[in-house]
């Protein structure tokens, strides 16, 4: 069983946010307290439902990659998917080279409170040496972008649509 602990980067009451890195290949579970433990693939299934329910396509190279979950019921309120545009050589990738572009999604309930934020915090710390795009068509979540130092390099009705980058 993995630790909760090994997973979290927030923990602010009875929200924590929780990796879901190697859900789609290896089945783990997470300890959220001590009563409430979860399937990683339970988890990625409740974050395909919050994109749906929130008109977010996931796309086909897109996996999850974080989730924000109430401790309490393992009900998850905030994700994030993630695809990876890998350069021909793997090692240009570790070294500043690749393309990563994410989606966010938070559940209506708990919109407000930043949490949106908190999951593109934690994508840009994790992908210091590669490019970090987003596509957006939410105008808030345009907002957030700039706020986070964002820049808009494709407009709506482009084949990508509107999508965001990071500003090194």
């Amino acid at each position: 069983m993995t630790t909760l602990q090994e997973f979290i980067f927030l923990q602010e009451g009875d929200l924590k946010l929780v990796s879901l890195h190697g859900c789609e290949e290896d089945s783990f579970e997470i300890e959220l307290d001590d009563e409430v433990v979860i399937d990683c693939n339970e988890v990625a299934s409740n974050v395909e439902e919050l994109f749906y329910d929130s008109k977010i396509r996931i796309m086909r190279t897109e996996n999850p990659y974080n989730a924000i979950v109430d401790s309490g019921t393992g009900r998850v309120i905030g994700a994030s998917v993630i695809s990876y545009e890998l350069p021909d050589d793997y090692d240009e990738f570790e070294h500043s080279s690749g393309v990563v572009t994410f989606s966010v999604a938070v559940d209506p309930e708990f919109r407000g409170q930043r949490l949106a934020e908190r999951l593109i915090r934690d994508i840009m710390n994790n992908h210091r040496r590669q490019v970090i795009k987003a596509q957006v068509i939410n105008p808030i979540m345009e907002k957030i972008l700039i706020n986070l130092g964002f820049v808009k390099v494709s407009e709506s009705g482009s084949r990508e649509g509107l999508v965001y980058q990071l500003k090194r």
